[in-house]
C-alpha cells in the first residue's frame, strides 16, 4: 500500500482546517491533524482577542452595540472551530482505519461528558480518560488498523491515494 503524502506542511494543513469544515469523508495525516490543532488554538487566541476587544472598546466609548456585535462574531468563530475541529478528528480516524459508526459512537461520548460534566470529580476524571483516549487513537499511524478483521468497527483493506485537485488522499 503506497501513500504518496505522508506529512503535510503547516500551511497546507492551516489552510485545510479553516476551509474544510464540512469534509468528513477523506483523511488526515497525523501532521495535518497535529497542524490543524495548533490552527484551533490560533482560532481560539482570535476568539479572545476579539472578544476582549469589543468589550473594552464597549467599556469605554458607553457604545453596548460593540458588545452584542462581539459577541455574534464569537458565536460564529465558535461554531466554525466545532465543526472544522470535528471534520479533522473524523478525517483523522478516517485515516487511522476506522468506520463511520465507532467515530459517531465516540463523537457522542465525547458530547455525553461535556454537557453532563458538573465539576464532579467523577466527570473530571471520565473527561480525562476520553481526551487520553482520543490522544492515542489520534496518534496511531495511517491505516493502523486495517489488519484488524473488517466489520462494524474497522473498515476493509482499500489502497490509498494522494488525490492532487482536493490537497488529501482518498480512498479509492
Amino acid at each position: 500500500m503506497k501513500q504518496t503524502k505522508e506529512r503535510v506542511s503547516f500551511i497546507d494543513a492551516f489552510l485545510n482546517y479553516w476551509k474544510k469544515p464540512f469534509n468528513f469523508t477523506s483523511t488526515a495525516t497525523i501532521s495535518e491533524y497535529w497542524w490543524g490543532q495548533l490552527a484551533m488554538l490560533t482560532g481560539l487566541l482570535a476568539q479572545y482577542t476579539i472578544l476582549m476587544g469589543f468589550y473594552q472598546s464597549m467599556i469605554v466609548s458607553g457604545i453596548r452595540v460593540l458588545g452584542t456585535i462581539g459577541t455574534i462574531l464569537i458565536c460564529i468563530l465558535m461554531v466554525w472551530l466545532l465543526l472544522s475541529s470535528l471534520a479533522l478528528f473524523v478525517r483523522r480516524m478516517n485515516d487511522v482505519g476506522f468506520k463511520s459508526t465507532p467515530i459517531l459512537i465516540w463523537l457522542l461520548l465525547v458530547a455525553i461528558v461535556l454537557v453532563f460534566n458538573n465539576g464532579n470529580l467523577i466527570w473530571l476524571i471520565l473527561n480525562c480518560v476520553v481526551y487520553v483516549i482520543q490522544v492515542v487513537l489520534c496518534i496511531q499511524k495511517s491505516n493502523a488498523f486495517l489488519n484488524a478483521k473488517p466489520g462494524v468497527i474497522f473498515r476493509s483493506k482499500t489502497t490509498v491515494s494522494y488525490n492532487e485537485d482536493d490537497d488529501h488522499r482518498k480512498e479509492s
